[in-house]
């Protein structure tokens, strides 16, 4: 029987969902100065729909500076568990892309449909309406701050208005304090002019 490498093992384990298993070949591995590398159990991990195993993988990526590519091949991985109709892990991929992967892409669905992945349908289906929700919302959310926004400046006009309306209520008044006193003094004088 003929031996296989530890990077087959750590393959072959996370394929198989066997976190325990590839967490020694991993510490193994570590001691030895032997690289790991993620990308093909990554892929087996998807493929066979071991979400707790992909999880797993994510974290140690991103722990130790190698960081799984989940997009690779045009988001083949995700095409890949569509087929497999695996509804729960084609939604943690979706989480763990942050929503970029584009799931209104029809290959999803068309591959999901020739292979009778209903419940993929279903959740491509569910997944494109609640996207077109949030789109809606986030626009209502930037028009309704645009309303705001306008209220705030009408009332910022409003407030200048009143502004200026009063100052020149206090000029016109202080203009007839002043033309009452100079009408007062002139009749002042006219009237001493006269005695």
């Amino acid at each position: 029987m003929g031996h296989t490498s530890s990077q087959d093992d750590f393959n072959d384990y996370c394929a198989k969902g066997d976190i325990d298993n590839a967490k020694l070949i991993l510490n193994k591995c570590d001691h030895k100065n032997k690289t790991i590398t993620f990308d093909i159990a990554f892929q087996r991990a998807c493929w066979y729909g071991h979400n707790k195993t992909i999880r797993w993988l994510i974290k140690i990526g991103d722990e130790r500076k190698t960081p799984i590519d989940i997009h690779i091949h045009d988001d083949f991985l995700f095409a890949i568990v569509c087929r497999n109709n695996q509804v729960e892990t084609a939604e943690l991929l979706y989480q763990i892309s942050k929503r970029k992967i584009p799931i209104n892409n029809k290959r999803f669905l068309q591959v999901a449909m020739d292979n009778k992945s209903y419940d993929v349908v279903n959740w491509l289906g569910e997944q494109k309406m609640r996207d077109k929700v949030i789109e809606n919302l986030l626009q209502l959310e930037r028009s309704l701050d645009r309303v705001a926004q306008v209220e705030q400046e009408i009332l910022q006009l409003e407030d200048n208005e009143e502004d200026n309306e009063e100052d020149n209520e206090e000029d016109n008044e202080e203009d007839n304090e002043e033309d009452n006193e100079e009408d007062n003094e002139e009749d002042n004088e006219h009237f001493e002019d006269k005695n």
